[in-house]
């Protein structure tokens, strides 16, 4: 295979690699779909519809709101936020069925924006936790794009 063509910021080889089109060769299933030469690799095929959304919340002060895109496995959601000012948060998973408590973290920090875009290695909830520790209320933007099947806002009791 050819040397991976991007650098992950840190250094880190990501599974990229580059196609010369004129070696290539395309592969048709049954049904006449031609097949991708890369799946898994720098290409994820679907069938489900591409998704975009913006929402706008207001997290009062004291106060933390979380939102969730709801993924299924190997599904690409990219992703930006921006606040009116520095908050932490947390941007992490959890399976579908959330019964164990286990999770991924993708990032955390305290900051007025954060993009970047996942894979998700498996179905479930993947998501930004905002807490405002401030006692002034604060505005955040969230636009996610992908193939999500919902986006959802997390109540806390």
């Amino acid at each position: 295979p050819a040397a991976p063509s991007a650098r992950a910021p840190a250094g880190t080889p990501r599974n990229f690699r580059q196609f010369d089109g004129n070696t290539a060769v395309a592969t048709v299933d049954d049904e006449g779909n031609v097949l991708a030469a890369a799946v898994g690799e720098n290409f994820v095929g679907t069938r489900q519809e591409f998704s975009t959304q913006s929402v706008t919340v207001t997290v009062p002060g004291g106060g933390a709101i979380e939102y969730k895109a709801i993924l299924r496995s190997g599904a690409p959601l990219v992703y930006s936020w921006r606040a009116d000012s520095p908050v932490y948060y947390d941007f992490h998973a959890h399976d579908e069925t959330n019964e164990t408590g286990f999770f991924t973290r993708y990032s955390e920090g305290e900051s007025a924006s954060d993009a970047g875009g996942i894979i998700a290695a498996y179905a479930g909830q993947h998501g930004w936790y905002w807490d405002n520790t401030n006692e002034a209320p604060l505005t955040v933007t969230l636009t996610v794009a992908g193939f999500y099947d919902d986006l959802v806002e997390l109540t806390f009791d």
